[in-house]
């Protein structure tokens, strides 16, 4: 049992993410168990890395007992946090996009979404359920671009958040709305802000926003090398996304408020 979830109360309104591999099936046929072995034991170092950024007083200072958990099963992660406070939604967010980089920075091109309500997590019994991870998997299953989208119950749980909150300005920096590429069409949705993970620090001291998005899209485009066929529509659906939403996203690093 991970040393993060000793004190979780089982049934709670939580958050979800629920992440899904693309083309999974296919690097499995293309690329040695070996290596893909490998490249799996690395998002678990990322994980443990995140785990152990998460227990730092500093950020127990800001966040209070708020905690994370992730369940990894074959080609899908998800996501769960212990609570519903503000200062939970936060660092699930952030969390959200750390993992989702993690992803993405082993070649493993993955989509997403998220939802909110109660939800039973009992990791010692492998007890997960609970109509938001129902939600979440279903949203997924309609998205059509390298992205996390969130369902309606994410709307409604930061619509009441007050906008004096300490925390409101940073959750407008990891969220944004935008017509979001789903199979069923081009759908307002709330989307979470991973963009600038893609990029190193390198990339980072420039300030231009066409700049840093450009930069962005050239290391999307080196996806092409990995993936023929179906999963490039993805590819070039998050390209056209980029594009279309650039006003409304922030490329600038989170602005963490003070204790």
């Amino acid at each position: 049992m991970a040393e993060n979830n000793d004190n979780w109360e089982p049934t709670e309104k939580r958050f979800v993410a629920f992440f899904d591999i693309l083309g999974f099936r296919d690097r499995v046929m293309r690329d040695s168990h070996k290596q893909i072995y490998k490249d799996l034991k690395a998002i678990q170092v990322n994980e443990e890395t995140l785990y152990d950024i998460l227990d730092k007083q500093s950020v127990k200072n800001l966040f209070g007992d708020s905690k994370i958990l992730i369940v990894k099963f074959s080609d899908s992660a998800v996501l769960f946090s212990k609570n519903a406070t503000i200062e939970n939604f936060i660092l699930f967010l952030i969390s959200a996009r750390f993992l989702f980089s993690s992803f993405l920075k082993k070649n493993f091109l993955i989509k997403g979404a998220m939802a909110y309500g109660d939800i039973s997590v009992d990791e010692e019994r492998q007890l997960y359920f609970g109509q938001p991870i129902i939600d979440s998997y279903l949203l997924e299953e309609d998205v059509n671009y390298i992205g996390v989208v969130a369902h309606n119950s994410i709307d409604k749980f930061k619509q009441n958040i007050d906008s004096t909150d300490k925390f409101y300005s940073l959750l407008n920096q990891l969220l944004y709305e935008g017509k979001s590429h789903l199979k069923s069409g081009h759908i307002t949705h709330l989307n979470l802000n991973w963009f600038r993970q893609l990029l190193d620090n390198e990339n980072l001291k420039v300030k231009e926003k066409n700049v840093i998005k450009n930069d962005i899209i050239v290391g999307l485009k080196k996806y092409y090398l990995n993936v023929a066929g179906s999963p490039r529509r993805y590819i070039d659906n998050t390209i056209e996304f980029l594009n279309e939403n650039d006003a409304q996203i922030n490329f600038d690093g989170l602005v963490i408020p003070s204790n």
